[in-house]
């Protein structure tokens, strides 16, 4: 179980603020993936929503650490509407899942780093485009990829939202609480 944790805790976070916490049932197996709202960035993300995609992050880590383990990860989302700082919960409930797919991104889990570097324009190609649909398809999510219109679109919203951050008071707080970014050492 403890492994688990370490592998699901390796999961990406907006500016690496890590925002949940586990909680492991033994007797049954289950694993509470849980919000933690002291980890919340009230500048950088107002609504929480980069919270939540940094809990779904874990849960897949989560994931694919219990299959490459032989375990079936049976995930339910919501669990308890009544309760918003739990988001998931997997139940290890029998060996072999038969998702290979999900056990092959294992290696991949502790290679993730953080990178600051612009992104190369370089094309996705039209099979790995499709497999990601389809692994996106299997999670009981969509993916689309955004056309020129919608780049141009998001551009222009980065653009704005730079522009206002200068004018923005607290705005360099939240990078300042979960970066090295400015500080001395």
């Amino acid at each position: 179980m403890t492994a688990l944790v370490h592998d699901a805790a390796a999961a990406p976070s907006m500016h690496n603020a890590q925002p949940w916490c586990f909680r492991c049932f033994q007797s049954s197996h289950t694993f509470h993936v849980r919000a933690d709202f002291d980890r919340v960035m009230p500048h950088a993300d107002p609504d929480t929503r980069a919270l939540h995609i940094g809990c779904g992050a874990a849960l897949l880590n989560l994931q694919v650490a219990a299959v490459h383990g032989g375990w079936y990860p049976a995930t339910r989302l919501l669990p308890a509407p009544a309760d918003p700082a739990l988001p998931a919960t997997a139940q290890l409930t029998g060996l072999g899942s038969g998702d290979s797919d999900l056990a092959a991104l294992y290696p991949a889990i502790h290679e993730r780093h953080s990178s600051r570097f612009p992104f190369e324009e370089t094309e996705i190609p039209e099979a790995v485009r499709t497999a990601l649909c389809d692994a996106a398809d299997r999670q009981g999510a969509a993916l689309s990829f955004a056309t020129a219109w919608h780049l141009q679109t998001v551009l222009e919203l980065v653009e704005e939202a730079e522009a206002r951050n200068p004018t923005d008071r607290g705005s360099d707080e939240d990078p300042a609480a979960w970066t090295r970014i400015g500080t001395a050492g």
